[in-house]
C-alpha cells in the first residue's frame, strides 16, 4: 500500500476520532480510498503512428521546395515587359486645404484607479473532506473571521456536539481544529479576526467540570498558550465565555 493511501486512511481515522465524520461516513470514505487504483492505466504506444506522420510531412515539404525552385527559375529567365507610357497615371499637385478652426481643448482628468477586489480562494475539497463539501462551502464566506486569514466552520454532530474545521482563505487549504466531538460537550469558542489566539470552554461529562483552555494557531494546529482552568459544572452546563 502506498504512503499516499496510508496518509489518507490516517486522516480519515483522525476525523472520525474528532467527531467530524460518523462511523458510516468513515466506512464509505475508507472503501472509496481502498477501491481507487494507485497507478493509472498505461496508454497505448503511438510512436509508430507519429513516425509515419513525420515522414509524410518531410516528403510533402520536399515536393513544395522543388516546385517553388522551378517557378523561381522560370520567372528569372522570362523578359520583363516595359510599362507603356499611356498606362502611367498623371500626377498633379493637390490643392492646399484651407485651415480649419480648432476648438480649445481643456485639461484631461486622469482616470482614478479603482481598488482591486480580491476574494477568497475557493476551498480545496479533497477526498477526505468530500462528505462535508456542502457544509464547508456554506461556511466559507467572503471574508476571514480568524487571524485575518482563516474561517472556522462548525459542523453539528449531535446534541451538544460539534466538529470544527479551519479554512485558509489565501490557499484554500482545510485543517481539523483539533477540538470537537463527543469528548467536548457544549464546546464554546472565542476568537476574532485581529489575532491568532483562541479560547475554548467545554464540559467534561465524566468529571462534571468545565474546562477553559487558551490556544494559539500556528498555521496548521492549535498550540496551548496557558494553563488549563477547571471549575465545577452547575446544572450540567458551563458559564458563557466572556469577551
Amino acid at each position: 500500500m502506498s504512503e499516499n493511501r496510508i496518509a489518507q486512511l490516517e486522516r480519515l481515522a483522525s476525523l472520525r476520532t474528532s467527531g467530524v465524520l460518523s462511523d458510516e461516513e468513515f466506512d464509505v470514505e475508507k472503501a472509496r480510498v481502498l477501491n481507487t487504483p494507485e497507478h493509472p492505466a498505461h496508454l497505448p504506444d503511438r510512436s509508430g503512428l507519429r513516425a509515419k506522420w513525420m515522414w509524410l510531412l518531410v516528403g510533402t515539404a520536399a515536393v513544395l521546395i522543388v516546385l517553388v525552385s522551378f517557378v523561381l527559375l522560370t520567372q528569372r529567365g522570362a523578359p520583363r515587359a516595359e510599362l507603356a507610357p499611356s498606362l502611367t497615371p498623371s500626377m498633379s499637385a493637390p490643392e492646399p486645404l484651407a485651415p480649419q478652426p480648432q476648438e480649445p481643448v481643456g485639461p484631461v482628468e486622469a482616470a482614478k484607479p479603482q481598488a482591486a477586489t480580491i476574494g477568497p480562494v475557493p476551498p480545496k475539497i479533497t477526498d477526505e473532506w468530500r462528505s462535508l463539501r456542502t457544509r464547508i462551502r456554506e461556511g466559507w464566506g467572503s471574508e476571514p473571521t480568524f487571524a485575518n486569514r482563516y474561517v472556522i466552520i462548525r459542523v453539528g454532530c449531535g446534541t451538544g456536539c460539534t466538529g470544527n474545521i479551519v479554512g485558509d482563505h489565501r490557499t484554500g487549504d482545510l485543517y481539523p481544529l483539533g477540538l470537537g466531538g463527543e469528548g467536548y460537550d457544549q464546546l464554546q469558542l472565542r476568537f476574532d479576526n485581529a489575532s491568532d489566539s483562541l479560547t475554548a470552554r467545554w464540559g467534561d461529562i465524566e468529571t462534571q467540570t468545565c474546562i477553559t483552555q487558551r490556544y494559539r494557531w500556528n498555521g496548521t494546529d492549535l498550540v496551548e498558550s496557558s494553563a488549563r482552568e477547571t471549575t465545577p459544572r452547575v446544572d450540567f452546563g458551563c458559564d458563557e465565555l466572556g469577551e
